[in-house]
């Protein structure tokens, strides 16, 4: 299988890919439910899963984070040959995807798009002394015997863990679960072969995730955060090699952020803002270079995202007003910036200002709701 996986194919696209790229586990699969909300609110823009060399057999182990960036950006640039990327990582693919935006700008490419669901830098191994190491590790591993069923695993205390380095952790938890994995699941061969792959590929990800330092920096991203963790900071670490962030929590854990359809559903539209907005800031950075395009796409983008927001049924009036307020701030705020820029860009402007209109109206009930059908036949 190839390690760039399209996730929702079908034709008549012609927008540049957003590329995310996968957790612990490998698997493009994590994102299935958000790739398809996704699809439906931004159809013509290909969607593309980076899948774990780990998992193919026919493929070389990548012996650093540095050197699976690297390995990913060829097999991306082979296929999409353009000048700037949009990147999106989950957990562990958020340390990637941060390596290969590194890798991308040092060969003069741009990032118009940088984005991780629930990447915690506060908790990234290489910066963890043992202790902590090995209290994040058995938190894992418990996650591990979990999904895998694997009952008979008998894990040892923080402090027995903690005597070793972190390689050496990694090693010996995993070759522990694997070893379970064996006794609990022997009699049935594919069950017990896809669960080893997985505990395999977790572990390499693992041993390069302790030798990966923290040493790009970014422009601007945003952080998806899951509100259950409890994150030891509201940016998750990111504001430390960062110029501008933006952080949107949703009430999930690690997994169920992108697991739970619900919460999908939610994230896809938040995605969507995010992507529209920074391709309007991209433009506007690269304004001299008359890069028109690309304020087209953030316009019709930015409206249908509201139009989706009123009219469908899974979100309530309330929800989208809570949803799309703060966010619409921020388009007002980027609409003064185009004002400053080029007046013959009026048009656009306004079409952002009607849509801050919508949700200024602090009327009655009953007034609110005419407004409400005023703003459809607007938008």
């Amino acid at each position: 299988m190839p390690l760039l996986i399209d996730l929702n194919p079908k034709e008549n696209r012609y927008k540049q890919p957003l590329i995310f790229v996968a957790d612990l586990l490998g698997s493009e699969v994590s994102f299935s439910h958000l790739a398809a909300v996704y699809d439906q609110l931004d159809p013509e823009r290909f969607i593309y899963g980076l899948r774990s060399p780990f998992l193919e057999q026919n493929e070389k182990d990548p012996q650093s984070i540095e050197e699976l960036a690297s390995m990913y950006i060829d097999v991306l640039v082979k296929s999409y040959p353009y000048n700037n990327y949009f990147l999106c990582g989950y957990s562990f693919g958020g340390l990637v995807a941060l390596e290969m935006a590194k890798q991308l700008q040092a060969k003069k490419k741009q990032i118009v798009f940088f984005g991780c669901i629930d990447t915690d830098l506060t908790t990234h191994l290489a910066d963890l002394n043992e202790y902590q190491a090995a209290r994040q590790l058995l938190k894992m591993a418990k996650l591990l015997i979990h999904k895998f069923n694997l009952t008979k695993a008998n894990l040892p205390t923080t402090k027995e863990l903690s005597q070793k380095d972190k390689a050496s952790q990694i090693i010996s938890l995993f070759t522990l679960l694997s070893e379970a994995c064996e006794q609990v699941h022997g009699n049935s061969s594919r069950i017990l072969k896809n669960a080893l792959i997985t505990l395999e590929t977790v572990r390499k990800n693992l041993l390069l995730s302790c030798k990966y330092k923290l040493e790009a920096s970014l422009e601007r991203m945003t952080v998806f955060a899951a509100r259950q963790e409890q994150h030891q900071e509201e940016n998750l670490g990111w504001n430390k090699i960062t110029k501008e962030i933006s952080v949107d929590f949703f009430d999930a854990d690690h997994f169920s952020i992108l697991m739970d359809e619900t919460i999908a559903n939610k994230l896809g539209y938040s995605l969507l803002f995010h992507v529209n907005v920074n391709e309007a800031k991209y433009a506007m950075d690269g304004f001299a270079k008359h890069n028109l395009l690309m304020l087209e796409v953030a316009r019709d983008g930015t409206t249908y995202l509201f139009n989706h927001l009123i009219q469908n049924s899974t979100v309530t009036e309330l929800d989208a007003k809570k949803e799309v307020v703060p966010k619409v701030k921020e388009l007002k705020g980027l609409a003064t910036r185009f004002a400053q820029l080029r007046q013959e860009y009026h048009g656009f402007l306004q079409s952002l200002l009607n849509i801050d209109q919508r949700y200024q109206k602090q009327d009655s009930p009953e007034e609110e709701d005419n407004a409400d059908e005023q703003s459809k036949l607007n938008l």
